[in-house]
């Protein structure tokens, strides 16, 4: 269903492909970091770093051009979407391989590769595909940025318990991402499957502003951590210590929700389907 313009709305549509090109280029510096643990023993673990290269070049010059050769570049972010989709499928299986196949533990899924890593690729390539195919003037599109906002905190929570849980927890601080990310997903569930009063989108927003502060919290911890580390040189303490940049998804998710869930708001006032919140009678 067509709603309204908002005056905003023709440049959301630009941020979002902005947001996805920032974080394909970063995610070449963190596979690179991470893969260098093993200093890229198997020939595939290259692939998803120089797959972040060409599809970083070939959208910001689908950015540039598509105002010259439309035509040509139409699709572009199609394919660019489809083959991150299939880079994230791809590592999973890797990831997974070897002995969690054989013997499914708990213990496989802490001391492996993380299988939840390679999520990323399925999480951009899908938000690219949306950004380019659904219409902004279309209310679903707010929704489906903030469905992979929520979609992106459940992988965050998943991925923080099992990090944290490779050391069984030893600093209580390690489980406030876990219940932040939880939260989160609560909170974007409720907003999504119901309609919304203005104070439950504005408390969404708040926990949304906290997952951010947590994030770069996580991410100045792990920084000393490392620096503190057990290792003689600073760059072995960075590569096999704490990984740096994870918690930087959390900043990264509250960016993109905030996004989702400001769009959502934004159409649902100018349709005038903003609810009030329900005013309970005290008996007195």
């Amino acid at each position: 269903m067509r709603v309204p313009e908002i005056r905003w709305a023709a440049h959301i549509r630009l941020i979002v492909e902005l947001f996805i090109i920032f974080n394909l280029a970063f995610l070449a510096l963190e596979i690179f970091l991470a893969h260098s643990i093993d200093e890229f023993r198997d020939a595939r673990e290259w692939i998803p770093f120089y797959f972040s290269l060409v599809a970083t070049a070939l959208l910001v010059l689908d950015l540039i051009g598509r105002r010259i050769v439309q035509k040509v570049t139409a699709h572009l972010g199609l394919v660019v979407g489809l083959a991150a989709i299939v880079i994230g499928i791809g590592g999973i299986v890797l990831h997974l391989q070897s002995e969690f196949w054989y013997h499914p533990s708990m213990g496989s899924l802490v001391y492996r590769a993380p299988f939840t890593a390679p999520l990323a690729y399925i999480g951009l390539g899908i938000l690219l595909i949306v950004n380019r195919y659904v219409s902004t003037q279309e209310r679903s599109w707010g929704q489906y940025v903030t469905l992979l906002g929520l979609c992106g905190f459940l992988v965050a929570f998943v991925m923080v318990l099992l990090d944290h849980a490779q050391n069984g927890f030893f600093y209580i601080a390690q489980l406030l991402p876990v219940f932040s990310c939880a939260i989160a997903v609560g909170f974007l569930t409720v907003v999504l499957l119901g309609n919304p009063s203005r104070l439950l989108l504005n408390l969404c927003f708040g926990v949304i502003v906290i997952q951010g502060i947590a994030g770069l919290g996580g991410f100045y911890y792990h920084i000393v951590a490392n620096l503190d580390g057990p290792y003689s040189s600073m760059y072995d303490n960075f590569i096999h210590g704490a990984p740096i940049f994870v918690p930087l998804l959390l900043v990264d998710l509250s960016l993109l929700s905030a996004i989702g869930l400001w769009y959502m708001r934004s159409k649902m006032e100018v349709e005038g389907r903003l609810s009030e919140p329900v005013k309970v009678d005290t008996l007195g």
